[in-house]
C-alpha cells in the first residue's frame, strides 16, 4: 500500500465543480427514496386530519357531561387531552397524533368502565379504536423504514469526522502554521508521508461497516479539495496519497454492501413474518393495547439486532476472500490485466495510464507444438532475438 500511495493522482476532480459535485453527492449520500413519509417523523397530513372530526365529536358529547358534572376528573381530563391534541401543529408526525389518540382512548375509557347507557360514549370508543388500528397498520407497513432509518442515522454520524480529517490535512500541508494553534493541540496531525498513511489507513479499516461508503466519500471530498490548494510538494503528496488511499479501498464497496444486503435480509424476513400474522379483528380496547405494545415491542428488537450489525466493524468484511461477480466482465474488468504507468512526460490531467493484457504475450500451447523457432547464429544477438521472444511467450 505505501508503495502506492505516491502513485500519481488520475486528476479526475480537476476543476472547482467537481469538488461541489462531491460534496453535494456527501451530503445526499444518506438521503433513502421513501414510498411514503416517515410515520415516526415526517407530517402525514392526508392521515392527521382524519382525527379532526372525531375529538370534535367526542368534544362536544364530553361538554354536554360536564354540564352536569363539571367537577368530574375524568371528563375533565379528556377535554385537556383532545385540545392538547387539537393544537398540534399539522405537520407533526403522525406517531404524535397516534399516540394522542390512544391516550384519549385510555380516559373514555375509564369514563366508560363506570358509566350506564345514558351517559355512555361508546359510540367514540369504536370511531377512536378503528382509527387508532387502521394508523397502527400504517406503523407496521412502514417497517422498511425503520431500517432505512437506522442506515441513515449511523451514516450520519460519519460526519462527524469531517473536522478529523480537515486538520489532518492542515496539519500535514501547513506543519509550521498548525504548530502554532493552541485550541487544536488535541487534533489528528501528520508530519511525515508515512504516518500520514497510517492514519488514512485506520480511518478506513476501523469504520464500522454503515460508516464505509461515508468515509471513502469523505476521501474523495478531501482529495478534491487539496486539489485546489496551493501548490507545494506536500500538497502534491497528500493529494496523491488521498486518492490512492480512496482507490484502493473503493474496491471493497460492492463487498461491503452485499455484506450488509446478506444480514439484513433475515431480519426483513422475520418482519414481513409478523406483519403476515398480525391480527387486527378484535376491537376492545385491551386488545388494542396488546396489540399496539406487541407492534412496538417486535419493531423495536429487529431494529435494535439490526443497528447491531450496522456497527460490525469492516475489518472483518475486508479480510473475507472477494466475492466473484456474476455480471459479465468487459475490458476493464478482466483479472488478468496489469497497469503500467508510464512516468515520462504528463498531461495536465495526471499521469498517463495503460491496461495491458498479459494473454496477448503468451503464446497458444497449439502453436507451440506446430511451429519451432528459427536456428538463430550464436554469433548475432540480433538473430538470436527471434529465438528469445519465443521463449518468453511460453
Amino acid at each position: 500500500m505505501s508503495a502506492v500511495a505516491l502513485q500519481e493522482s488520475s486528476g479526475l476532480c480537476d476543476s472547482t465543480e467537481s469538488g461541489k459535485i462531491a460534496i453535494l453527492n456527501l451530503r445526499n449520500s444518506s438521503s433513502i427514496s421513501k414510498e411514503h413519509p416517515d410515520f415516526y417523523h415526517d407530517s402525514w397530513q392526508s392521515e392527521t386530519v382524519r382525527c379532526y372530526p372525531l375529538l370534535k365529536g367526542l368534544k362536544t358529547d364530553v361538554q354536554k357531561l360536564l354540564a352536569n358534572w363539571p367537577e368530574h376528573p375524568v371528563l375533565n381530563q379528556i377535554c385537556v387531552v383532545v385540545d392538547r391534541i387539537m393544537a398540534f401543529s399539522p405537520t407533526s408526525p403522525l406517531a404524535r397524533f397516534a399516540t394522542g389518540l390512544e391516550l384519549t382512548l385510555a380516559k373514555t375509557q375509564e369514563w366508560e368502565a363506570n358509566a350506564h347507557s345514558g351517559v355512555s360514549l361508546s359510540s367514540h370508543l369504536v370511531l377512536l379504536t378503528t382509527q387508532i388500528l387502521e394508523w397502527r397498520k400504517l406503523e407496521l407497513s412502514c417497517w422498511k423504514d425503520c431500517l432505512n432509518r437506522s442506515v441513515e442515522r449511523a451514516k450520519a454520524r460519519a460526519s462527524k469526522w469531517w473536522f478529523h480529517l480537515f486538520w489532518l490535512v492542515h496539519s500535514y500541508v501547513n506543519p509550521e502554521e498548525d504548530n502554532n494553534l493552541d485550541d487544536q493541540k488535541d487534533a489528528l496531525k501528520a508530519a511525515e508521508p508515512q504516518e500520514l498513511l497510517n492514519l488514512l489507513k485506520q480511518f478506513m479499516e476501523d469504520s464500522p461497516v454503515v460508516e464505509f461508503e461515508t468515509r471513502l466519500d469523505l476521501l474523495y471530498s478531501f482529495h478534491c479539495h487539496t486539489i485546489h490548494l496551493e501548490v507545494s510538494d506536500r500538497q502534491r503528496d497528500l493529494q496523491k496519497m488521498l486518492w490512492n488511499v480512496h482507490s484502493f479501498y473503493s474496491q471493497f464497496s460492492t463487498q461491503v454492501k452485499n455484506y450488509i444486503e446478506r444480514l439484513r435480509k433475515p431480519i426483513e424476513k422475520k418482519l414481513k413474518d409478523f406483519v403476515k400474522i398480525a391480527r387486527w379483528n378484535d376491537i376492545s380496547y385491551w386488545s388494542v393495547k396488546e396489540t399496539v405494545m406487541k407492534i412496538h415491542r417486535t419493531l423495536h428488537k429487529h431494529v435494535r439486532e439490526f443497528e447491531k450489525i450496522l456497527q460490525y466493524p469492516v475489518s472483518s468484511v475486508l479480510t473475507q476472500p472477494k466475492e466473484k461477480e456474476t455480471v459479465e466482465e468487459g475490458i476493464w474488468d478482466k483479472d488478468n490485466q496489469v497497469y503500467i504507468a508510464y512516468l515520462g512526460e504528463q498531461d495536465n490531467t495526471g499521469i498517463n495510464v495503460s491496461l495491458v493484457d498479459t494473454s496477448s504475450y503468451l503464446s497458444l500451447q497449439k502453436l507451440t507444438q506446430k511451429v519451432e523457432a528459427p536456428k538463430a547464429d550464436s554469433g548475432s544477438l540480433v538473430g538470436a532475438s527471434g529465438s528469445y521472444f519465443n521463449r518468453a511467450r511460453h
